[in-house]
């Protein structure tokens, strides 16, 4: 839905109770059709001006959040993002245009970065009457009878876990709350 105001040369808006203009929002005069404001406009002074809402932010990795935050006070920043997406990643030229798009709009209308999932990876075998799984504690497996509460040293990310060469091993997501 499009909304419409009426603003004076100085950026104030005109106040819906005593129609004149003001820089306090909450006594603004919004219309929701532009028919009626340009009559205000008349009558009043100012002119019509369309409100744009803000654009949700992008999600992005963090690798793209990285690759964002040293763009910031670049003056030419697409040439950045196109030179790092196509000289450095080498995608198609297709998948280079989707994903400078999309990037570019994370930086002009801001962006969120995404949570990777993160897992627990479980070792075949048992032992000591508890799964073993895998702990980045010395880079070696760890027995417990249960997963440790959210410890960061058992979750691993898929990247970690093909890394590692631990994917045929049965994994078990961990949520937000560290426990599975």
């Amino acid at each position: 839905m499009t909304l419409y105001v009426i603003e004076n040369d100085n950026g104030e808006v005109l106040d819906r109770t005593y129609y004149e203009f003001t820089n306090d929002v909450d006594r603004t005069m919004v219309f929701d059709e532009p028919i009626a404001p340009a009559e205000y406009a008349k009558k009043y002074g100012g002119h019509v001006v369309e409100l744009v809402e803000k654009p949700e932010p992008v999600e992005v990795s963090e690798e793209e959040a990285k690759t964002l935050k040293t763009l910031d006070g670049d003056l030419m920043p697409i040439g950045e993002l196109a030179y790092f997406i196509h000289h450095v990643e080498q995608l198609s030229e297709k998948e280079s245009i989707k994903r400078e798009d999309r990037l570019m709009r994370a930086y002009v209308n801001g962006y969120t970065v995404a949570k990777e999932p993160k897992y627990y990876v479980k070792v075949p075998g048992k032992f000591a009457g508890g799964d073993r799984f895998y702990c980045r504690l010395r880079e070696e497996f760890s027995e417990t009878a249960q997963l440790l509460d959210g410890d960061p040293r058992f979750m691993l990310t898929m990247a970690e876990i093909e890394q590692l060469g631990l994917t045929r091993c049965e994994r078990v997501e961990v949520t937000d709350d560290g426990n599975d």
